[in-house]
């Protein structure tokens, strides 16, 4: 598994795509990070299809205001 991110950029900037070794959330309330559990368990099970290539969090049922932008994408 990798996990990449954007730098966080002054507007009018490129976004530069980073691989990162460590992922924190700081999170607020535990629905939180229960919303972002429930995301994570929906896309391991998703992924079993060979068709399946990747999920927003921010399209799916379990979006919720104020959630950074996750998306997880199946390596093949």
């Amino acid at each position: 598994m990798e996990i990449f991110g954007y730098e966080d950029i002054s507007e009018g900037q490129a976004p530069k795509l980073l691989r990162l070794a460590e992922l924190t959330f700081s999170a607020s309330t535990r629905e939180e990070l229960e919303a972002i559990a429930s995301f994570l368990l929906d896309c391991a099970e998703k992924m079993q299809a060979p068709d399946w290539e990747h999920e927003h969090l921010g399209d799916s049922e379990f979006a919720r205001s104020g959630l950074p932008e996750v998306i997880v994408f199946a390596k093949r």
